[in-house]
C-alpha cells in the first residue's frame, strides 16, 4: 500500500508540472493575435509638417515630409484605433498593398507605428485627382478614348492582383487616382481579400490567414452602385467575377457619369440585387455612347456571375477589340455591324474602291453618250470585254473587281485616244503589262497603248520601240509613220519640237477621225505644259493647227491672221470655218495646273478679235486675257441669244461690235451695263436665227 501511495504522489506532481508548462506555452500564443503589429514595436517615425489631405472611410490621409529621404510623401493613419485588433485591421491593408508590386498600384514605402502607438503606412505622394473628380470638375469634356485608356490601366492592376489571388472588392471612381502626368493608380485596398485557393494555386506569398482576418458581419461593406450583388447578399462566394462587376460599374460611370443604379442607399442595394440596371446608351441617350462599350459594361455588370466575363482578361480583351475597330463579343454584332466596322478599319481602301466605282460609272456613262454614233463597234467591244472579263475572273480568283473595271475603262479610253491623265495611264499600262506577261495578245495591245502615250508626250523614239514590241514589224498606219518622221527630226526624246514643227504634227491624218482629234488634242495639252514662254507670232501656227483639229477643218490657214497694232495683237478670223475656239472638254480632265489650255486663243495675248462671218454659234466659256478689249461678231448666226448674252457678260470683254438686229433692245441694254456696245447697220435679218 505504501508503494502505491508513493506512485500516486509522483503522478500528481508530474501532472502539475505539465499543467504549468502548458500555461507557459499558451501565454505567447494569446499575445500573437496581432502578428503584424508585433513586428513594428521599434520606433522609426521620421516625418514632420503633417497636413491633413482627406478623411474618409476608416483612415485619414496626411501629406508629410520624410526627413530622412528629403521628400514629400503621403501617410495613412486609422481614424479609430482604440484596440489592437483595430490597429491590426488597418495594418492588413498596408501589408496587402506593400506586397502588390504593379505600375498601377501606388507603392508603400514604409509601415510603422508612431511614438503615440498609432500605426501608419507611407506611400508615394502623387498630385492629381480621382477619376470621379476629374470627370465632374473638368471644364472640358474628357475624351472618351482617354477615359478608356484609364479604364484599361485599372483592368491591368486588377488583373495583376487576381494573379496574386487578391480581390479588391471596392472598385469605384473615387478609388482611381489620375496623376498630373497621366499615370493611373488603383487605390484603397482596405476591403481587399485573399482567395486561399487562388493564392495556393499560384504559390503567392499573400497569407490568407494573416491578411483575411477581417469579419464583415451584420453590415454591408462597400459602395452602393459599385458593389456586386453577391457582396450585398453576403453569400461569401466572392471570386474574380466580383471585381469584374466593379469594373463594369466603373465603365458604366465613365460612359454616363452616373453609377449603374440611383436613389437612396437602400433603393440602390435593392436595384443591384434585382439586376435593374438601364443600359448606358439608353439612360443617357443624348451623350452618343457607343453601343459596343454599353454592351461591355452591361455584360460585366450582369446580375449572375455566370453571365459576366470569366476574368478581367476577357473584359480587357473585349475593350481592346472595340479600340481596334472590331465588334466586342458582348455586343453579339450582326453581319451588318461587322461589315460596317470592317469598312471603318479599311476606310482608305473602301474609299478608293468607292471612288473608282463612281468614276467608272460616270466615265462609262459619258463614253456611251460620246460614242453613240459608233454603237455597233462599241457594242461589239463591250461584249468582247465582258467575255474577257469572265475569262479573267476564272483565271485570277484572288484579283479584286476594281482591277478588272479599271482595265476595261483603260482599254475603252485608249482605243478612242481619250488620254485623260498621261502619268496615271502610264502607270496603269505598266501594271497591265506586268499582269499579262504570259498572254501575247494582251501584251501587244498594251504596248500599242504605251506607244500612244509616248506619242502624245513627243517621245517618238520610245513610241517606235513600243510599237515594235506590240508586233508592228511593218509600218502600216499613219501614226507609226508619223512617229518615224518626227523621230528623225527630233532624235532626243527629251527635246521639244519647235512651234512650227508641232503645227506640222497637228496636220497628221488618220482613218479614225475621232481617235485623231482626241490624241492630237492631248498632244497639244502636253506640249503646252512644257513649252513655257512663247511669243504670239510663234504660237499662231500652233493655235491654227489645233483649231483645225477640233473643228475638223484640216488645211484651213487664212492670210495675215495676226496683226500687231499699237494697242496689242489683233486676230482676224473672219469667215473662218470654226464652230468652237476651245478644246473638247474630255481633253481637259487633267485639270491642275493647266486649265488655261482649254481656251486656245489665250496664249496669243489678244487685244481684239474679229469673228465676223464665222461659224461660231454661241459664246459659252468664252474667256480672254486681261489685255483683251474688243470683240467683233458681225454677220453671224446665234442659236440661243439669251445664252449668248449671258456668256458675253461673263467673258470680261470691254467692247463688242455687233449687227444692228443681232440682239433685241433689252438684250443690248443688259450688255451695255457691263461693256461698250457698238451697233452697225450692215446686217441682214435673214442671217438671224430666233
Amino acid at each position: 500500500m505504501k508503494a502505491d501511495d508513493e506512485e500516486r504522489v509522483d503522478f500528481s506532481a508530474l501532472g502539475e508540472q505539465i499543467q504549468q508548462q502548458l500555461q507557459k506555452d499558451a501565454a505567447p500564443l494569446q499575445d500573437c493575435s496581432t502578428p503584424i503589429l508585433e513586428t513594428l514595436n521599434e520606433e522609426r517615425y521620421q516625418y514632420s509638417e503633417e497636413s491633413l489631405l482627406v478623411e474618409g472611410g476608416a483612415k485619414r490621409i496626411y501629406k508629410v515630409y520624410d526627413t530622412h529621404a528629403g521628400r514629400w510623401v503621403v501617410m495613412a493613419m486609422p481614424i479609430r484605433a482604440e484596440t489592437l485588433e483595430a490597429k491590426e485591421t488597418f495594418l492588413r491593408e498596408a501589408l496587402m498593398v506593400s506586397k502588390l508590386q504593379h505600375p498601377a498600384i501606388l507603392p508603400v514605402h514604409e509601415v510603422g507605428v508612431s511614438a503615440s502607438g498609432m500605426p501608419y503606412y507611407v506611400r508615394q505622394f502623387l498630385e492629381g485627382d480621382t477619376l470621379h473628380d476629374m470627370m465632374k470638375k473638368s471644364d472640358r469634356k474628357v475624351p472618351l478614348d482617354r477615359l478608356v485608356s484609364i479604364f484599361l490601366r485599372v483592368c491591368d492592376a486588377v488583373k495583376y492582383a487576381h494573379s496574386c489571388g487578391v480581390l479588391h472588392l471596392d472598385i469605384k471612381p473615387e478609388n482611381v487616382l489620375v496623376g498630373l502626368h497621366g499615370r493611373v493608380y488603383l487605390i484603397d485596398w482596405g476591403m481587399a481579400r485573399v482567395l486561399p485557393s487562388k493564392a495556393k494555386e499560384v504559390q503567392s506569398d499573400f497569407d490568407p490567414d494573416m491578411l483575411n482576418n477581417v469579419r464583415y458581419s451584420g453590415t454591408v461593406q462597400g459602395t452602393p452602385g459599385f458593389m456586386a450583388p453577391e457582396q450585398i447578399r453576403q453569400t461569401g462566394r466572392w471570386n474574380e467575377q466580383t471585381d469584374v462587376y466593379g469594373l463594369g460599374a466603373l465603365l458604366y460611370f465613365i460612359l454616363t457619369q452616373r453609377s449603374p443604379v440611383s436613389g437612396t442607399r437602400d433603393h440602390q442595394l435593392e436595384q443591384t440585387v434585382r439586376g435593374q440596371v438601364i443600359r448606358p446608351h439608353v439612360r443617357v441617350a443624348k451623350r452618343g455612347i457607343p453601343r459596343s462599350l454599353s454592351a461591355i459594361a452591361m455584360r460585366a455588370a450582369s446580375l449572375e456571375p455566370v453571365d459576366r466575363y470569366a476574368s478581367v482578361s476577357e473584359l480587357r480583351d473585349d475593350i481592346i477589340r472595340y479600340r481596334e475597330g472590331f465588334a466586342p463579343l458582348a455586343e453579339r454584332a450582326g453581319l451588318f455591324k461587322c461589315g460596317h466596322l470592317f469598312f471603318r478599319r479599311h476606310h482608305k481602301v473602301g474609299f478608293v474602291v468607292l471612288l473608282a466605282a463612281v468614276l467608272f460609272v460616270g466615265m462609262s456613262s459619258y463614253l456611251v453618250a460620246r460614242v453613240s454614233a459608233q454603237k455597233e463597234r462599241t457594242e461589239a467591244a463591250r461584249l468582247e470585254a465582258i467575255q474577257n472579263l469572265d475569262l479573267y475572273r476564272l483565271e485570277t480568283e484572288r484579283t479584286v473587281l476594281l482591277n478588272s473595271r479599271i482595265q476595261k475603262f483603260l482599254i475603252d479610253s485608249m482605243d478612242d485616244g481619250d488620254i485623260w491623265n498621261v502619268s496615271l495611264m502610264h502607270s496603269l499600262v505598266e501594271q497591265e503589262l506586268e499582269r499579262s506577261k504570259d498572254d501575247s495578245r494582251w501584251q501587244s495591245k498594251f504596248y500599242k497603248y504605251q506607244a500612244y502615250l509616248f506619242f502624245v508626250e513627243g517621245a517618238f523614239n520610245q513610241a517606235l520601240q513600243s510599237f515594235k514590241r506590240a508586233g508592228f514589224t511593218a509600218p502600216h498606219n499613219n501614226l507609226y509613220k508619223t512617229c518615224e518622221e518626227f523621230a528623225a527630226l527630233k532624235p532626243n526624246d527629251e527635246d521639244l519640237l519647235s512651234p512650227n514643227l508641232f503645227a506640222q504634227l497637228l496636220e497628221f491624218s488618220f482613218r479614225n477621225s475621232s481617235f485623231r482629234k482626241n490624241i492630237l488634242a492631248v498632244s497639244y495639252r502636253e506640249y503646252m505644259k512644257r513649252v513655257g514662254v512663247i511669243s504670239p507670232e510663234q504660237y499662231l501656227p500652233v493655235a491654227i493647227g489645233i483649231l483645225n483639229v477640233v473643228n475638223d477643218t484640216i488645211g484651213w490657214e487664212g492670210e495675215n491672221l495676226l496683226q500687231k497694232l499699237k494697242e496689242g495683237y489683233h486676230l482676224d478670223l473672219r469667215n473662218a470655218p470654226y464652230h468652237t475656239l476651245d478644246l473638247p472638254r474630255e481633253s481637259l480632265l487633267e485639270r491642275d495646273p493647266y486649265q488655261a489650255v482649254g481656251n486656245v486663243l489665250l496664249p496669243l495675248q489678244l487685244y481684239s478679235l474679229d469673228l465676223s462671218g464665222s461659224n461660231i454659234r454661241d459664246f459659252e466659256d468664252l474667256a480672254f486675257s486681261e489685255k483683251f478689249e474688243e470683240l467683233i461678231i458681225k454677220d453671224i448666226l446665234l442659236f440661243d441669244r439669251p445664252s449668248s448674252v449671258f456668256w458675253l457678260m461673263q467673258s470680261g470683254v470691254k467692247k463688242i461690235v455687233v449687227d444692228e438686229e443681232l440682239f433685241r433692245p433689252s438684250q443690248l441694254k443688259k450688255l451695255r451695263s457691263v461693256m461698250q456696245v457698238l451697233v452697225t447697220s450692215d446686217s441682214k435679218n435673214e442671217n438671224l436665227i430666233f
